[in-house]
């Protein structure tokens, strides 16, 4: 949100319509309402809002009503004004006001006043001090004139002046004693215009609380100092990648329990995981959604690093549970010598053929070609 200082466009096309009457005797009813720093106003204003209008003892909405002054020339320039207004034993914040047209349909908009900081009152009247404007006195007896940049100093009811042009070479004009026009003024230099090429030229901070257009032609953006950066829409990556230098991690912090969560569209959510070559690389794909999964794979804590076996073995679990020291016995079964009997060959797990269990054991095993009966001699 900002407040900019300006007259607004609305009312620039409504003097045109006759809308406005600022005339002392039978014109129009012309309010000031002051704001927070809150608001958005600005040229773009057209009509009193209360979105952010201050609140506070003494202060009532719609602000005060400014004493017209029947409007005037200054040689080739028609000005108006309005008597001073004070915001009596009133305790606010203010930050700019709007002036507006009460009797108008819809209190349309005349011009935004930017205070340049925050002015307080408390338990006593609103006074602005130390606020910023442009000027221009016009000395039209002695042909001498200046604009410039002015800072109001309420103890003093006084303006210090900043000299942007004069007709004292740019400095500082010493006019003598009589009436002069002094008004509010944008000098030439300080508006912003297109050259022959619709370009823009502007030495400092571009301030404002929305763009319009795609911004496909920005170049130059600093989002370097925005240092909580939030997206209005989704983030398109128009086929380029987020990445890293000076080979730091990428992150994602998802706040509190929240988790992060790769969707489903066409196909399941799955992560694809490259070689450094980026020419191949293996995925890791949820379960479809017809099988309503919900569960969760947690990695091991310890012992140490392990790789996940291939999707290509038939294993069954309960064989899996065999080999990981299950107990249970089955039915019983005849063993042929062509069966496969698992061995730990040395830290390896093999499958041998049971005629190689019978050769190691030797006489150990009854075979067919053995004798049916034992007889012992007892003495």
């Amino acid at each position: 949100m900002a407040i900019s200082q300006a007259m607004c466009t609305s009312f620039k096309k409504e003097l045109l319509e006759g809308k406005h009457n600022f005339l002392n005797s039978g014109g129009n009813t012309f309010k000031l309402a002051l704001y927070t720093s809150s608001a958005s106003l600005g040229a773009g204003t057209t009509a009193y809002t209360t979105s952010n209008e201050v609140s506070g003892t003494n202060y009532t909405a719609k602000g005060g009503t400014l004493t017209r002054v029947d409007p005037s020339t200054s040689g080739t320039t028609a000005l108006t004004d309005f008597s001073d207004l004070t915001f009596s034993n009133v305790t606010l914040t203010a930050r700019g006001a709007l002036i507006f047209n009460e009797d108008t349909t819809g209190d349309t908009s005349v011009c935004v006043l930017d205070f340049g900081a925050d002015k307080s009152a408390s338990s006593g009247d609103f006074t602005s001090n130390s606020d910023t404007t442009y000027y221009a006195i016009v000395d039209n007896t002695n042909g001498a004139f200046e604009v410039g940049l002015g800072t109001f100093t309420a103890s003093g009811t006084t303006l210090a002046r900043s000299v942007i042009a004069s007709s004292n070479s740019n400095n500082l004009v010493d006019f003598g004693a009589g009436t002069k026009d002094v008004f509010i003024t944008v000098p030439a230099s300080k508006i912003v215009v297109e050259d022959g090429s619709n370009n823009v030229a502007i030495g400092g901070t571009v301030t404002a609380t929305a763009f319009s257009g795609s911004g496909a032609s920005l170049t130059g953006v600093d989002v370097v100092n925005d240092t909580s950066p939030q997206l209005g829409g989704n983030l398109d990556m128009n086929g380029n990648d987020i990445v890293t230098t000076s080979n730091a991690d990428l992150e994602l912090a998802p706040n509190g329990t929240g988790k992060v969560v790769v969707k489903g569209n066409d196909n399941q959510g799955a992560i694809k995981l490259n070689c450094e070559a980026n020419s191949h690389g293996q995925t890791i794909i949820a379960a479809p959604h017809s099988e309503s999964a919900n569960n969760t794979l947690t990695l091991p804590s310890t012992g140490g690093d392990a790789r996940l076996v291939s999707t290509a073995s038939t294993a069954t679990t309960a064989e899996i549970n065999l080999l990981d020291g299950d107990t249970s016995v089955g039915s019983s079964i005849t063993i042929a010598d062509s069966d496969g009997i698992i061995v730990n060959d040395g830290g390896t797990m093999k499958s041998v053929p049971a005629s190689d269990i019978k050769t190691y054991a030797g006489s150990g095993f009854a075979t067919t070609d053995d004798a049916t009966a034992l007889a012992i001699a007892l003495g």
